[in-house]
């Protein structure tokens, strides 16, 4: 009967989430809390440029100023692999067959710009991927309304009990009668 708890703990991404030891929960809260758009390393991350779509004036088809950029999930040895793999099962829908997770940029009118966005961008899905691992823990007051929500529960199914136990009591009892 506590299946309406369900929904306190519910989240976008609860339905992927892994069961970890500690020392691996301990392992990604330590890359989350280090972890920053400076700790992505540019050398891994392949780029290409082509020319951009929308507004710009003459300089859109002068500049090629969208960034298509490349990274490899499965060489990052800079990331735990509880991530990795959480990575890849979230990201599915932007990584290639080669296992390329595919940023695309092109919001600015500079190359360097798009860059530095699509760096941004890599670091928000990784780092989304990073928490959406970690076991969510509730504070003192959720605990406390859950612990209340489960008194109400125990409480409701024992009238229940009750309700259905007299009303078997009573046919019973209606058998003598005749």
């Amino acid at each position: 009967m506590l299946r309406p708890l369900c929904r306190f703990f519910a989240s976008a991404s609860t339905s992927h989430r892994l069961s970890l030891t500690d020392s691996r929960v301990n392992e990604v809260k330590a890359f989350v809390s280090r972890f920053s758009v400076a700790a992505i390393p540019a050398d891994r991350l392949e780029t290409q440029f082509s020319r951009s779509s929308g507004a710009g004036g003459q300089n859109v088809n002068k500049v090629a100023t969208k960034v298509d950029m490349r990274f490899k999930v499965q060489d990052a040895d800079w990331i735990p692999e509880p991530v990795k793999e959480n990575l890849i099962r979230e990201q599915a829908a932007r990584m290639n067959k080669r296992g390329l997770l595919i940023m695309t940029s092109e919001r600015h009118r500079t190359q360097a710009q798009n860059i530095q966005d699509c760096i941004e961008k890599l670091h928000v899905v990784i780092r989304d991927a990073a928490v959406a691992i970690i076991p969510l823990e509730p504070d003192a007051e959720k605990a406390e309304r859950i612990n209340e929500l489960r008194a109400y529960d125990k409480e409701r199914s024992m009238k229940e009990k009750q309700h259905r136990s007299n009303a078997k009591s009573q046919r019973k009892a209606g058998r003598n009668d005749y």
